[in-house]
């Protein structure tokens, strides 16, 4: 066998490639015959009289003969003198001379690793088993025993180093040359310890491999086709899913087509000897985000958008697709098209466009707004695609679009003779459903159609005739009982019915009975019905029996009382929100939507960025059939960004579960156009302007554009001359336009001192604001006034307060420019002695229709707001440069020439000590005078006692008003939460909280304390000019003074 060396060991790195966004996972692809046929071609593996036979068991000798000839120590065996040499104990004289020299060879080179059993025996007549095995080929590979693996570890062990997929293929007692054949052949192709070679390439065998390797693919992907390409190391055939693929120079490509969710790309490769390699690879196609697909024209009143993803039904509306009012849209079943149907056709070939915006997916992503165009040629007759019978009274005739003439009878005959009784059309005019004034009778019958019938493209129907059977049929309506709560209980009829109402439908319960409130058909399935039962009325727990009378099916047979023993679940779950969504024509409306039925009670309160709260003013359900989705609506609305707070909204249970309080943050588009507030001419002659003032911020390149004014000089309109002046002014409201000196239209000349008088009218148009909402055309008279008084925007100063230790604010009635903002032209100063504090800085607040300036001083000011002991008044200098964008400068409310600061300073508390006596005390020192609250409405019940100039003001728990006061502080020690006792106010200067602790000593340790105040000064610590203590948050150590 020295010709083994030379011989090729033909196989595969075959593995299967699975590729996801995040993983590979490998698998062998050779069947373990073909890995058989491979071992027993190289000679390593050799048959036993009747030649290799894979579902043999394997004796042990013939698995050391295996591993002699894997390492090329076979002839060195076959040549082992090896008589008189020592052996294995129970090697004999009985075994074959072939044996005797294996074990003798073997016991003599220990190196090989079979070593035999504890006891010193080689048994190599037994059976090898699949443990023993695997443990030779690791040794093979390099790998030591109670080092790098125990006996017990075998399995997990040679799992983890890929040469066998499962544990369990190493726990059988005994195994088939098959599978020996398997481990043999995985071992050789892994790389021992420290090489970087395969174990067949370090025993000198010639390997000639077939490695496929294919380029990267990316796991996910929009695109409707890819190309997969790769390499090979020796010649092969590839295919691709079953398509040759392009190779050329051992490199190949093929392009495959995606469908919309995992497609599964096969690649396999054969050489000329048969050796096959699978690779596959996992492709998931979907889009990232949601958007139009395609749009699909069927004919001049339908087309069909196809979107990216699933869409969020509610989300959708007329407007959001860019449809009219009296249009109508229908949702595929699975949510990723819109048929829609136009209630004015379109025009032939004619270009129309429709812009999408502002529908979410279920995910809750939104499209971006997309103009999309819809061109038809529609030259195709009107068909009739299907016809149904319901029983003996009615049929219903679908036609393959919109059609005219359907709903009128004399369009239809059966059997040669006119239809007597009604016929009712869908909303698209597509399906057509007729009732016979009389039953028609069993058996066959023919429905003429005449081409009186005609589509939007005017093209009329080809006249039809359809045979259709009356079935024969006696057997009245049953049900059966689908699901119930004692609120709601839903059935199934056999067949369809005339409708169900509710006063046909009772429940009974030993003496007790009770009405269905409502009752509505599926919109999915026809033959199931929701029967609803409303408070005082819920079917008992321990169940009722459910009573429906006098239904009738359509071939007019009646069951005259359908009873249903049923027993209703319990209702516990709360209901939740799962969607918020804004109105498409309004600020003030939104819709909740709820996982389940609710009622429309509950509170809605929308809270802006400053904490300002609006409470809904109606709540009703959007739409009558659907109780689990709200319309809410405010009044006054402003667009921005809000939190919805929810709470007390209840099921349709009969236990009423309720939400529970729930926060949503939500934002409300700019919905309204932008409209004129006001509007004048200021100024005469040569200094004539016209200032226009919108409702809201607008967009500065629309009310810049000079095409978005005209003027009206005599009876015409005219474009403003083009040397006209327009300018938006800092308030972003206002638009300024000045006329030149001198201008010709239309062949007069006019000029400003002479003519301005003359400019009777102007128009505004085009002008957008900042959210793209478009002023209606108006024209302004200017001949009247318009509303914008400048004397009345002049700003004053109407309120001065110190409102922090370095800070004034002064509120003010207008706006002001705020880049003629100057600080010097502010003065403040001590009442009495006139000593001027230093500003240093000035900021401008312009927010909600409240605008105020924040001067900061260097001094500190004095908690009750004064500065050493002095009131503080407001001055401004000789000459003001702040004024509004109007150019007025700022001045004081009355022309006075001060303004008193009035004292909005917050008190302050700081901890003087926390002592432990007999309780644990700690004191906060005040910077001012405080109280127990302020105003006419104070309920706290204190008591006030005077010891030695000391009064002490006690406020104790043990009434609402004071327990509430009480629980705004908050002490803890660790997570602990202790027990405060009562508050005192010490010389009005000094607040102090006795807690309760036990008696416990405290000393060193640490305390938390945290006070938040109520926005009421009734029931807080305020000072004398009601203003409430500061919210604290400090931590203060305990020191004993016992």
């Amino acid at each position: 066998m020295n010709n083994l060396k030379k011989k090729i060991l033909s196989f595969a790195l075959a593995t299967s490639v699975v590729l996801s966004s995040t993983s590979m996972a490998f698998a062998g692809s050779l069947s373990k015959q073909d890995k058989l046929d491979t071992l027993t071609d190289l000679g390593i593996i050799t048959g036993e009289g009747n030649g290799v036979v894979g579902t043999q068991t394997m004796t042990r000798y013939r698995a050391f003969v295996m591993q002699l000839k894997m390492m090329g120590k076979y002839e060195e065996m076959n040549n082992f003198a090896w008589e008189g040499k020592t052996t294995f104990k129970d090697v004999n004289g009985s075994h074959s001379q072939f044996i005797r020299k294996l074990a003798a060879y073997l016991k003599a080179h220990p190196e090989i690793g079979i070593a035999g059993d504890h006891l010193g025996n080689l048994n190599p007549m037994g059976t090898v088993s699949a443990r023993e095995y695997m443990k030779m080929m690791l040794v093979r590979l390099g790998y030591v025993e109670n080092v790098d693996f125990t006996w017990v570890s075998i399995p997990l062990f040679a799992q983890s180093k890929g040469l066998i997929e499962s544990v369990s293929e190493v726990e059988a007692s005994n195994i088939q040359v098959l599978q020996i054949a398997d481990f043999t052949y995985e071992a050789l192709l892994s790389k021992p310890v420290g090489s970087d070679k395969t174990l067949a390439e370090n025993l000198g065998l010639n390997v000639a491999s077939l490695e496929l390797n294919l380029d990267k693919v990316e796991g996910i992907t929009e695109k409707e086709t890819i190309i997969i390409s790769g390499s090979l190391n020796t010649a092969a055939t590839i295919t691709v899913n079953g398509k040759q693929a392009t190779i050329k120079d051992n490199k190949f490509s093929a392009e495959v087509s995606l469908e919309l969710g995992e497609n599964t790309i096969k690649v396999v490769a054969v050489d000329a000897k048969g050796i096959k390699v699978e690779k596959t690879v996992k492709v998931l196609r979907e889009y990232k985000d949601l958007k139009v697909l395609k749009v699909i024209g069927h004919n001049l009143k339908q087309f069909t958008i196809q979107f990216s993803k699933e869409l969020d039904k509610d989300t959708v509306t007329n407007a959001r697709l860019g449809l009219g009012a009296e249009d109508i849209f229908e949702i595929s079943k699975d949510g990723k098209s819109v048929l829609v149907t136009l209630d004015t056709a379109l025009r032939q070939t004619t270009d129309t466009k429709y812009t999408i915006k502002d529908i979410k997916d279920t995910k809750g992503n939104k499209i971006e707004k997309t103009s999309i165009t819809v061109n038809v040629f529609d030259n195709e007759l009107p068909e009739v695609e299907d016809l149904t019978v319901k029983g003996n009274q009615s049929i219903t005739i679908t036609f393959s679009e919109p059609v005219k003439n359907a709903d009128t009878l004399a369009s239809y005959k059966v059997d040669d003779a006119l239809v007597r009784g009604s016929i009712e059309a869908n909303s698209k005019n597509t399906v057509f459903t007729i009732t016979f004034r009389n039953a028609l009778k069993d058996g066959d019958h023919t429905l003429s159609i005449s081409s009186d019938i005609e589509d939007a493209a005017g093209f009329n129907l080809k006249a039809v005739e359809m045979d259709f059977t009356v079935e024969k049929d006696e057997d009245a309506p049953e049900a059966e009982i689908i699901s119930a709560t004692q609120n709601k209980v839903v059935i199934e009829f056999s067949e369809e019915i005339k409708g169900l109402a509710p006063s046909k439908v009772t429940w009974k319960s030993g003496s007790k009975t009770g009405n269905a409130s409502e009752v509505t058909q599926d919109s999915d399935n026809n033959l199931r019905y929701a029967i609803n039962f409303s408070n005082g009325n819920y079917l008992p727990l321990n169940g009722a029996t459910l009573i429906v009378k006098n239904v009738e099916d359509f071939s007019g047979n009646v069951a005259k009382e359908i009873k249903l023993d049923v027993i209703p679940e319990i209702d516990l779950a709360r209901p939740e929100v799962v969607n918020i969504e804004t109105d498409d024509n309004s600020q003030n409306i939104l819709y909740v939507t709820f996982d389940k039925d609710v009622n429309t009670n509950g509170v809605y309160t929308l809270i802006d960025k400053d904490n300002k709260e609006k409470a809904a003013a109606d709540m009703r359900y959007a739409d009558p059939t659907k109780k689990n989705r709200i319309k809410v609506t405010f009044s006054s609305v402003a667009a921005g960004d809000y939190t919805l707070e929810i709470s007390g909204v209840t099921d349709l249970s009969a236990l009423e579960n309720e939400l529970l309080p729930t926060l949503e943050e939500i934002t409300i588009n700019d919905l309204e156009r932008v409209s004129i507030d006001s509007y004048n001419i200021v100024g005469t002659g040569e200094d004539m302007r016209i200032l226009i003032k919108y409702s809201e911020e607008v967009d500065k390149a629309t009310a810049l554009n000079s095409n978005s004014y005209k003027y009206r000089i005599g009876g015409l309109f005219y474009n403003l001359p083009s040397d006209a002046e327009i300018t938006l002014l800092s308030d972003r409201k206002t638009v300024e336009i000045k006329f030149p000196s001198e201008w010709s239209v239309n062949g007069n000349n006019y000029t400003l001192s002479d003519n301005y008088d003359d400019i009777i009218a102007l128009q505004v148009q085009n002008v957008t604001d900042l959210a793209g909402n478009e002023i209606y055309t108006v024209a302004l008279d200017l001949t009247t006034d318009g509303g914008l008084d400048l004397a009345a925007q002049a700003p004053v100063v109407e309120e001065v307060s110190v409102i922090g230790k370095n800070a004034l604010e002064l509120k003010l009635n207008h706006p002001i420019n705020e880049s003629t903002l100057d600080r010097r032209d502010f003065i403040i100063r001590e009442k009495g002695n006139n000593q001027a504090l230093s500003i240093f800085s000035i900021e401008y607040k312009d927010a909600n229709d409240e605008y105020k300036l924040i001067l900061h001083v260097r001094e500190d000011l004095e908690q009750n707001g004064k500065f050493d002991a002095a009131l503080l008044k407001l001055e401004l200098a000789q000459s003001v440069s702040t004024e509004n964008i109007y150019g007025t400068t700022l001045g004081l409310l009355g022309s006075v020439s001060h303004i008193d600061a009035i004292d909005k300073y917050a008190p302050e508390a700081t901890v003087e000590k926390a002592v432990y006596g007999n309780k644990t005390e700690i004191v906060f020192e005040i910077g001012e005078t405080v109280q127990f609250g302020f105003g006419g409405d104070v309920s706290l019940e204190t008591t006030s006692e005077t010891v030695n100039d000391v009064t002490t003001v006690t406020l104790a728990k043990g009434t609402a008003a004071n327990d509430l006061l009480i629980s705004r502080f908050t002490v803890k020690k660790g997570s602990k939460k202790l027990a405060i006792e009562k508050i005192q106010i010490v010389n009005g200067t000094k607040i102090v909280l006795v807690i309760n602790d036990g008696n416990e000593n405290w000393n060193g340790q640490k305390l938390d304390v945290t006070f938040n105040a109520l926005d009421n000064t009734a029931y807080s610590i305020t000072d004398t000019n009601g203003n409430i203590l500061e919210n604290l948050n400090m931590e203060v150590s305990v020191e004993n003074i016992n």
